[in-house]
């Protein structure tokens, strides 16, 4: 597998720590452009994982890792979560619109590379336009120490986030 360098100094990201085919080290989601117009989510891996400041980033050939199908508005397409695994799926949720309405794709993979989208959205409101950075954060409800984001069950409650194109404010919801 070939890897390229990259600069990570300008990118919106997210980061996960997968297991994606040669690697076993952190790895950001970040968007990148597969054209001149486009943004889809791209996977890079810590060149180093023994580096603690993971200052060096690799991205390999296969991406972008996510594309969107013909239903959805590729040109809003954008900003995956940080991955999280329940029932050994990954998955991630990317932001987008349909028309004024604000959109949350779910996306689940078993290999961190072939991501397949959910027949439904996980949310979407009317006169909301593009949602960027959709989230769900897993929240404590017993200890004040902060969890992983694939942590569930009875003393752990979800917070929803969405940051809105058309406002530029995050909206939180739990």
């Amino acid at each position: 597998m070939g890897v390229e360098k990259v600069d990570t100094s300008s990118y919106n990201s997210s980061s996960s720590r997968s297991h994606h085919t040669n690697f076993t080290a952190p790895a950001i989601n970040p968007n990148g452009k597969a054209n001149s117009t486009k943004n889809y989510p791209k996977l890079c891996c810590a060149a180093n994982s023994s580096d603690s400041y993971l200052r060096e980033w690799v991205k390999p050939d296969d991406n972008p890792i996510v594309y969107p199908d013909p239903s959805v508005n590729a040109s809003a397409f954008c900003d995956a979560t940080t991955a999280w695994r329940v029932d050994g799926l990954w998955r991630i949720l990317i932001g987008s619109k349909k028309r004024d309405r604000g959109i949350a794709y779910l996306y689940r993979s078993l290999d961190f590379k072939r991501w397949f989208k959910a027949k439904h959205p996980l949310h979407s409101v009317q006169g909301t336009s593009t949602w960027e950075f959709p989230d769900v954060f897993p929240v404590s409800l017993s200890s004040e120490d902060g969890l992983d984001t694939s942590v569930g069950g009875s003393n752990v409650r979800h917070v929803w986030k969405v940051s809105l194109d058309l406002t530029r404010y995050e909206y939180y919801i739990q």
